[in-house]
This record gives structure tokens, sequence and C-alpha cells, in this order.
């Protein structure tokens, strides 16, 4: 057996004595070692009474027969009565003052053979089995002593014991004292030691989880830029593909005009009266859409135009019907009404699909800017920027997710530009409103507020979802923690965000929750610089509104 796993099955040992049912786990283990410490002098004691017999000092033999003795009962009484705290009190006086008591019985100091350095124990006990102010009370106690000591020295006489016994007395004062310090200095090193072994990996494994929380983060970025990418992309595609098929067309329809024996209808099809002709699209019901393109192509088909339903929906669409057209087709026969109709219908939808094309870019364009914002990914770590704008870029980030369900936005007109670590807080954000987006389903109320309190940004993200229970709330920020199936979060994007904001930005983040509604709460200093390591703060009780809305 080792001597680690030794030492706590002995420190286990000691626990009846001295804990009572309701101490934690420190309590107990510190309770313990100090009675295992207490206990561990009495052999010294009996040791030394007996050398003192023996060497014909019976008087000297009181003190430390008088410890044993006493922490012996002292034991016994902390098991009957549990009192812990008398017995502790009671141990440290014993170990303080019989030292003294013993030294001046011998003599003084070199006849008692430094017997006082037992005393050093109590203030190091004091340090190690108490608080801090009551250590600093029981050294003061143990340096008056010393000045006491130190007073009545000269004034002491006593029978000295043989020279070979002092000098073996010396010896053992000092070494055993002295083993017992060394022993606590390399227990504490060896536990401050696995202490530092223990943070190292605790912070490597957060610095990992945090990693791959914002990993987790780009995912949902990912896809939803993905999405919204592809979308106007794909339209980019088709429309460039219809808008060719669209031109090689209307050069057809062209080069027919210019053959025909149309003569000035060609000039009037292929001229500004085309364009005059060309009225903007109104939005139509699908009935009355698909009402007007069968009135355009029984007239077409009248007026002998093959295959007029290929034309009427992009005429109808754009706003045509059969009396504007009937204007440019005047006095043409069957292939030249063809030839001019299609030219008006194609041309209008070669402008159709330009402007789909001139959309499409422009949304992408939106994204990747939005994109660049979010991440600032052209600027430094810390940057003056506006929180508006910030939440801004993550809404377009998740619209692929947001598509079902109502923004309310309500953004203070004059809110100050702040000095933040943009991409870090844009992360606030995204774990937030994913997580508004979650609770609702996905078709719920999202509500955007800032405002200026007491000179401090304020930004209130609130969802209509079921809200949390107080004991889920109360754990919100906790790492690991989530209420989402597993495999569906890693329970740290919560507590990210409150390190981001209260222990990087020196901020305030709270959580006010109630039965249809949860509203977050994210309180941001103007006019600090965030700092890595500060301290942290408990999370912002956010006040209920009156509303309960």
């Amino acid at each position: 057996m080792s001597p680690k796993r030794w030492f706590h099955r002995l420190v286990a040992a000691f626990e009846p004595l001295s804990c009572e049912p309701g101490d934690g786990d420190e309590a107990r283990a510190r309770k313990a070692q100090f009675t295992l410490a207490m206990t561990a002098i009495i052999p010294a004691g009996l040791v030394w009474a007996v050398i003192y017999v023996a060497a014909g000092a019976v008087a000297a033999a009181l003190a430390p027969l008088s410890y044993s003795v006493l922490t012996g009962a002292n034991i016994v009484l902390l098991r009957r009565t549990r009192r812990f705290r008398r017995f502790q009190v009671s141990e440290l006086a014993f170990i303080l003052a019989l030292p003294f008591v013993l030294q001046i019985a011998l003599g003084g100091f070199v006849s008692g053979s430094a017997v006082v350095v037992w005393s050093i124990l109590c203030p190091l006990y004091a340090v190690l089995f108490t608080s801090g102010r009551e250590a600093v009370v029981w050294f003061g106690v143990f340096v008056a002593a010393v000045l006491v000591a130190g007073f009545v020295e000269p004034f002491l006489d006593a029978d000295p014991l043989p020279s070979w016994l002092v000098t073996v007395f010396f010896v053992m004062n000092v070494a055993v004292p002295s083993g017992i310090v060394f022993g606590i200095l390399v227990s504490f090193v060896s536990a401050r030691d696995s202490l530092r072994s223990l943070q190292l990996a605790y912070l490597e494994q957060t610095v990992m989880l945090r990693e791959r929380e914002k990993l987790a983060t780009l995912g949902t970025l990912a896809a939803g830029v993905a999405h919204e990418l592809n979308n106007p992309a794909a339209a980019v595609r088709r429309a460039a593909e219809q808008l060719g098929a669209s031109v090689e067309a209307v050069h057809r329809s062209g080069l027919q005009l210019s053959a025909s024996r149309a003569g000035p209808a060609s000039a009037l099809a292929t001229g500004p009266a085309v364009a005059a002709a060309a009225p903007l699209g109104v939005p139509l019901s699908p009935l009355e859409q698909s009402r007007r393109e069968q009135e355009l192509e029984d007239w077409l088909e009248d007026l002998g135009v093959a295959e007029p339903w290929e034309l009427a929906p992009a005429l109808v669409s754009t706003g045509h019907g059969p009396a504007d057209l009937a204007e440019l087709v005047d006095g043409l026969d069957g292939g030249d009404v063809a030839a001019v109709v299609t030219l008006v219908a194609q041309g209008q939808a070669a402008t159709g699909l330009a402007g789909a094309i001139r959309e499409g870019a422009q949304r992408i364009s939106d994204i990747v800017s939005a994109l660049r914002s979010y991440s600032y990914l052209d600027r430094g770590a810390v940057q003056v920027v506006d929180v508006t704008e910030g939440i801004e870029s993550t809404l377009v980030l998740l619209r692929a997710k947001l598509h079902e369900m109502t923004v309310e936005r309500d953004y203070a007109p004059d809110l100050p530009r702040i000095a933040v670590r943009g991409n870090e807080l844009n992360q606030v954000w995204t774990n937030i409103i994913d997580n508004a987006i979650d609770a609702t389903g996905g078709t719920g109320t999202l509500v955007l507020r800032t405002s200026m309190v007491d000179g401090r940004v304020v930004v209130d993200l609130e969802d209509d979802g079921p809200g949390m229970a107080p004991e889920v709330a109360a754990r919100v920020f906790d790492p690991f923690f989530t209420t989402k199936p597993p495999g569906s979060g890693t329970g740290l994007g919560m507590n990210i965000s409150y390190n981001i904001v209260v222990r990087q930005h020196g901020g305030e983040l709270g959580v006010d929750s109630a039965p249809g509604r949860t509203r977050f709460r994210v309180v941001l200093p103007v006019g600090t610089t965030p700092a890595e390591g500060a301290p942290e703060a408990a999370p912002v009780e956010v006040a209920p509104e009156a509303d309960g809305a």
C-alpha cells in the first residue's frame, strides 16, 4: 500500500471521532486530520515524560504527561459531545502553553533544551485548520508568549539536568517538530503540484471545449450561410441560363422581322414603342393570373400564333394583354405577329432575369458583408463597434432558421459605439438567438431591444417560448448544463456567453423567465477596454416586466 493511500485510510479512521452527519467532505477531512495530528503527539508526550522521570526530573515530566492525559481525555469528550470547536481551541492552547511551562520548570531555554520550539506547531496548525484571521490571533499569542519567556529567563533557576540529557533533548526538540513541519510542507507542495496539474488539465479541457463550442457555433452559421448563399447562387445560375435562351429568341425574332415584309411594323416592334407598351407587372392572384393567360392565349391563337401557351405567362406576368399588344401587331400576318409578340415577351423576360441576377448578386454580397461584419475578419481583436450592427449581422446569418419567426426590433437611436471583442460578442448573440429559435420551435416571436441605462448599453433578447422553470433558469449559465436532447448541445454555449460578457467585458448577463416568455439581458459598459481575466461577477438579476409579457 502506498504511503498516500495509507495516510488517507488513517484519516478516514478518525472521521467517526470528530465529524458530524451534516459535515461536507472538506470539513470532514479537516476535522479528521486535526484530530489525527493531536493524537500523534500523545506518544511523544509519554516518551518525554518517561525520559524526564528516568533522569530524576519528575516535576519536568508533569508537562508532557499532562498533555498526553489531557489530549486523551479531550478526544474521549469529543467523541461523546461532537463539539469539535471546543476540542480544537483547547488543543491549540495545550500545544502553545505546555512547552513554555516546561521550559520554565527546567530553568530556561538552554536548560529546557529548546523545548519551546514545540509551541510553533500552534500557529502552524491554526493556519492549516482554522480561518486566516484566527491563525493571526494564535500567532500573536505565540509571539507574546515568547516575549514573556524571554523576559523571565534571567530570573529562572532550577536543578540542571545532566549535560548528555540536555543534548539528547535538544536533538529531539529540534528534530521532531522540524520533521513535522517538513512533512506538512512536503504534503502541501505535493497537494499544490497535484492542484496545478488538475488546473492545467482543466484549462486544457476548457480551451478544447471552448474551441469545440466555437466550432459548433461556426457550424450553425456555416449551415445558414450555405443555405443563404445556395439560394441566390442557384437563382443567378437559372436566370443566366434563361437569359441566354431569351436573348437567343429575341435575336431570332429580330432577324425574322428584318427579313419580313413588315417594314414599319418591325421598326415599331423593335423601337421605343415596345418600351412604351411594356408596363410594369402588377402582382395578381393565381386565379386572376390564370384567367388573363387564358384570355391572351385565345387572342394569340385567333391571330394564328403557334403555341401561344408558351408566350402568354411571360406577357401576363409583365402586365401585357390583348389591348396594348394589338397596337404592335396591327397589319401583320401570323408569322410576324408571333415574332413581335415573342420579341416583346422575351425582351421583358430578359429584363426580369437581369434584375433577378442583380438581386441575387446583391444578396450574396450582403451575406458576405454580414459574415465579415460578424467575424470582424478585417479588424483587430478589440474594435469600437455598433452593437445593433452586430445583432443585425447575426440575424442575416441565421436567416435560414428565422424564416418562420417574427423578429421585432426596438433599437435605441442614440446608442453609442463601444469597445468590445466584436466576434466574441456576436457569438453571444448567436447563442441566445439560436436558443430562442430552438425554444419556440422556429415559429415564435423574437423581440430585440437596445437602450442606455445608467450610462451602460443594455440589450434585451426576448422570445415567447415555453419559458424555463426557476431551477433551470438558476443553472442556465453553468458549464455542461443543457435541456436539449443528447447530441443536440454541448451545454457550454451560455457558459461561454457568460464568460465573454462578464469576465472579458466586465458586463452583466442575466435571465428572467416565466411561462410563455424568456428574456436575456446583456449589460455592457461604455468607455472601457475588454481585458482577459477580469474578475468574475454574479449573473445580473433581470427584473420581470410589469405586464408579465
